[in-house]
């Protein structure tokens, strides 16, 4: 499919790190990373469409696929290839165990570099640096990537099922660090992340001329579904790998092919620079929660790229942190009708505050009540008894109030302690 080919050319463009700076490099990269997936999925797909790398089946692979194919009594022997197995698992109407065989019979990143080796691709793709084959740094970066990142190497074992609401914390994959090395590994992690998350939000039936006849009924009805669903992507600390263009690019894609798909899409950062003019021009809705240590330059920056008035300015630098009133922001709406902008407070019911707190102390408090109550009850009495979403106030009066010569150790905890046998 075109947009999956654009994710992988990005993907990869991304693994590529060793090569990113290099303006002669950078100008082959994307024609010959276009090059070497077009061919690996030539090589690796079925005899009869002309592939001569297509992996053969093992009963040892996966033991579910293995037990349909038994139940079913799909003849199979040592030249039968994973693409025939899917085949004639979809026939039987298998879907789950099709998918699987499906992902069995697809390339993995490292046989990349034996397509980056061929005769083909050294054709094509001669040149030198310095005496050194561009392709063989290829072939070095993408090694590089799969020593390092072993699980961008492996076959999808990732299975949504009919999952309607997937939320997806990449915290331990994404470095906070801002070195590039740092901002390298951040952008895999959401390249992987993102495959993960929309891998059906751009799927409509223009592809389907170009899904093979057998599956297109199944397809087309996939289509259908999913062209009438309204769907949300949102992600937080764009920052991570704001100094990725490949990354950047991804979500400026997203972004454009967004609306015409029914994709509401959300997009978060600390920090004004960290969106692209790409995201910024098409926006619908920008929300800003503040801006007060900005400096004299940055907010000169900030009213112009977001088009906005002195006055305006002055109103957003004077917002404030959320409190039990809710979250003070500076909205600006565009419509057909026009441009408008409000300055609004956004609110919530005390139990959804507490469902969202992400202050540590909150956080804690919150999991304390949840090991103490069944869940729902937790949050019943959690926005009774603390309606504003935070405890946080409570601990610091509580640890006002007592003797400051006391010198008892672990002070926050046994006030936490003290609060949950309250509640």
């Amino acid at each position: 499919m075109p947009n999956h080919l654009e994710y992988l050319g990005n993907l990869i463009g991304t693994v590529c790190y060793s090569m990113q700076g290099n303006p002669v490099l950078e100008k082959q990269m994307p024609g010959m990373v276009n090059a070497a997936i077009n061919q690996l999925y030539e090589r690796f797909s079925s005899p009869k469409n002309g592939g001569d790398r297509a992996r053969t089946f093992n009963e040892l692979d996966n033991s579910y696929v293995t037990e349909k194919v038994r139940e079913h009594g799909i003849e199979v022997d040592e030249r039968s290839t994973w693409h025939e197995i899917r085949d004639a698992l979809f026939d039987c109407g298998e879907i789950r165990a099709a998918l699987i065989a499906h992902r069995k019979a697809m390339p993995v990143l490292q046989d990349l570099i034996g397509v980056i080796a061929s005769e083909r691709m050294r054709s094509d793709y001669p040149d030198t640096i310095g005496g050194v084959p561009i392709l063989d740094m290829f072939s070095r970066s993408i090694q590089e990537a799969v020593d390092l990142f072993p699980m961008i190497n492996g076959e999808t074992r990732f299975e949504l099922g009919e999952s309607r609401v997937i939320s997806l914390d990449m915290e331990d994959l994404v470095p906070r660090e801002q070195t590039d090395r740092a901002m390298w590994k951040a952008s895999i992690a959401f390249f992987i992340g993102y495959d993960i998350l929309t891998r059906d939000f751009f799927f409509h039936e223009d592809y389907l001329p170009l899904i093979p006849r057998r599956y297109q009924p199944y397809h087309q009805k996939r289509m259908r579904d999913l062209s009438t669903q309204d769907k949300r992507f949102s992600m937080d600390e764009r920052q991570r790998f704001a100094k990725i263009p490949t990354a950047q690019a991804q979500v400026d894609g997203l972004i454009a092919e967004g609306r015409k798909n029914k994709v509401d899409i959300q997009v978060a950062s600390q920090l004004f620079e960290h969106h692209t003019d790409q995201s910024i021009r098409l926006a619908t809705t920008i929300i800003i929660l503040g801006a007060g240590n900005m400096t004299k330059e940055e907010a000169e920056e900030i009213k112009t790229r977001f088009d906005l008035t002195d006055a305006q300015m002055q109103l957003i630098r004077r917002i404030r942190p959320p409190s039990a009133k809710g979250a003070e922001a500076f909205v600006v709406f565009r419509t057909k009708d026009g441009t408008q902008a409000h300055h609004v407070y956004l609110t919530d019911g005390p139990m959804y505050l507490w469902l969202i707190a992400t202050e540590l102390v909150d956080r804690t408090f919150r999991k304390m009540a949840y090991e103490r109550y069944p869940i729902n009850e937790a949050l019943r009495r959690l926005a009774k008894k603390y309606p504003g979403g935070s405890i946080k106030k409570e601990i610091e009066n509580r640890l006002a109030s007592q003797d400051e010569f006391d010198v008892a150790e672990n002070k926050e905890q046994n006030i936490l302690e003290a609060l949950i046998e309250e509640l």
